[in-house]
């Protein structure tokens, strides 16, 4: 395989965050990774110009279809979008890498920008899609987490083994209460086959895990911000779909972020990313 050039450049900015450039490529899954980081899209590409020449508009559409810094933006609105990309890039990156270390035991949450009503449904902002994708290189077990009593199930884990990398629970119901995964995040865990013997798995060689829900997270509590990576989905594709998806460029995408991933660790060497 060959590895293309990086398609995004991340470095510090003067005051202390992340920035990102994104550089020339050919990836409709770093197009995907852009869109789905503009929580500002609607009002750039749709409401601005409600009232202005749309054949300024389509011009404008075509030229910052893929684009986290569109010059009708605030500079708090440019720098937002790039931080729910680098956060993605992170996410992806932290991932693929096998190594695991107590202090940096984390899950991916992966939600909605969109905030509904309480117990309103959001969706269909593709990320599912972002997280089943890392299928094609880790050795994954998919939960559903639409049973708000999942881990009642003494087998839950009943497909998981010593060669297992990642555990998706997708699309988490409402009441589904993630702190009861935490220990299994940050620590080693007991799989339990139906008709055999259980058996442990130490936390240097246990899955790493992450989340999908369309729901707001019911709490926000210091446990859980200190084992949650929260990444933000745009609701961009709700209607939009998206682009056939090339793997050969995606496999150069992820080492890309995987390499920007240990770059940030190595920058930032305590705590949560930042």
């Amino acid at each position: 395989m060959k590895v293309l050039p990086e398609p995004f450049t991340i470095k510090r900015a003067a005051d202390g965050s992340w920035d990102v450039t994104v550089n020339p490529h050919d990836s409709h899954y770093m197009d995907y990774l852009i869109n789905s980081s503009r929580v500002h899209w609607r009002k750039e590409l749709e409401e601005l110009w409600a009232d202005k020449d749309q054949d300024q508009a389509a011009a404008y559409r075509a030229e910052h279809k893929f684009d986290l810094a569109g010059p009708l933006l605030s500079a708090e609105e440019i720098h937002e979008q790039k931080q729910n990309f680098v956060n993605k890039i992170f996410a992806v990156g932290y991932n693929l890498h096998r190594y695991k270390s107590p202090s940096r035991a984390w899950a991916v949450y992966a939600m909605d920008n969109k905030i509904g009503e309480e117990g309103q449904c959001n969706g269909r902002s593709g990320k599912s899609f972002f997280l089943t994708s890392l299928k094609q290189f880790l050795r994954t077990v998919v939960l559903s987490g639409r049973n708000p009593k999942l881990m009642d199930n003494n087998h839950v884990f009943e497909q998981v083994n010593q060669h297992t990398d990642f555990i998706i629970v997708d699309d988490c119901h409402r009441y589904l209460d993630t702190g009861l995964f935490y220990d299994s995040i940050t620590g080693g865990m007991t799989v339990n086959p139906k008709n055999n013997h259980s058996f442990y798995i130490e936390f240097e060689s246990s899955p790493k895990f992450a989340f999908s829900t369309n729901y707001v997270p019911g709490n926000f509590d210091s446990s859980s911000d200190a084992r949650l990576i929260y990444t933000v989905f745009s609701d961009y594709y709700h209607q939009k779909p998206m682009k056939t998806i090339t793997w050969r460029l995606v496999q150069s995408m992820m080492i890309s972020a995987k390499i920007s991933f240990l770059k940030r660790i190595i920058q930032n060497q305590s705590g949560m990313p930042t």
